[in-house]
């Protein structure tokens, strides 16, 4: 864990947070498999370093969770936060996390951005409007 001092107050549903981030722990854990690590970090931005900032927002909170699992293709990802899309077993996962925690993002004004490479891991930034 990597967390700032001294952040900033945001308003936000404590239980909605703790369902985003345990639905993108436990994705990063299932990427790991055996051996890796996950970090989860925090930090506050400014709106300038942000492609899909709010205009009316000035700084932005931002919870990362990074893995150095098996990452994913391009055509992986435009498609992880559609409901019911998964790329594991049926009896693994539902395909509902990323939709949910796409959804989550929505009704705190926020966004996510990823990146991800295949055997390098992949790393979800959630924005939170402060």
């Amino acid at each position: 864990m990597q967390f700032s001092d001294n952040l900033p107050l945001m308003r936000a549903d404590g239980n909605q947070i703790h369902q985003a981030l345990l639905n993108l722990c436990l994705n990063a854990r299932d990427a790991i498999g055996d051996s890796g690590t996950i970090v989860i970090s925090t930090f506050v931005t400014e709106k300038t370093d942000i492609e899909q900032s709010n205009g009316t927002v000035k700084k932005y909170i931002c919870i990362s969770v990074s893995d150095s699992g098996c990452g994913m293709s391009k055509e992986i990802m435009s498609n992880i936060f559609q409901p019911f899309f998964t790329t594991k077993h049926e009896t693994e996962g539902s395909g509902l996390g990323l939709a949910m925690v796409n959804g989550i993002m929505e009704n705190h004004r926020g966004f996510i951005e990823m990146d991800s490479e295949i055997g390098k891991g992949t790393t979800f930034r959630l924005f939170f409007p402060v």
